[in-house]
C-alpha cells in the first residue's frame, strides 16, 4: 500500500478519486471526523459514488464516552452520527463501528 498525505481533506479526496479512476483499483481515503472528513470531502466522495469509482473512506468518531454522553464539540454537525448521515446519503453503503461490533 502506497501512503499520501495531503494538507487538505478536499485534495486526499481529490486524490484517492483520481487514483481509483485511473487505476480502477480501490483507493482508500482515511481522516478524521466532522468537518475535516464529513465536510470537506463530500464533494469529492459523491463525486467518486456518481462516476462508479471504487472508493473506501475510513473515518473516525467519537470514543465511546463522548458518544454516551452526546458530546458535540466544532467538528460536528449538528448531532454526533450526522457525517454518518452524510456518508449514507452519498455512498453505496455506510456502517457505523463501535469497537468489534457493528451499531448502525
Amino acid at each position: 500500500m502506497r501512503v499520501i498525505t495531503t494538507s487538505h481533506e478536499p485534495g486526499a479526496g481529490f486524490t484517492v478519486d483520481g487514483y481509483a479512476r485511473a487505476t480502477r483499483k480501490i483507493g482508500v481515503l482515511c481522516g478524521t471526523y466532522g468537518a475535516g472528513e464529513g465536510h470537506n470531502v463530500i464533494n469529492t466522495v459523491a463525486g467518486s459514488f456518481s462516476e462508479g469509482a471504487p472508493i473506501l473512506v475510513v473515518s473516525e468518531g467519537p470514543g465511546e464516552e463522548k458518544r454516551k454522553r452526546g458530546v458535540l464539540n466544532h467538528h460536528q454537525a449538528k448531532e454526533i452520527e450526522s457525517q454518518f448521515r452524510i456518508f449514507q446519503e452519498i455512498t453505496c453503503s455506510a456502517r457505523l463501528i463501535s469497537g468489534n461490533r457493528k451499531v448502525y
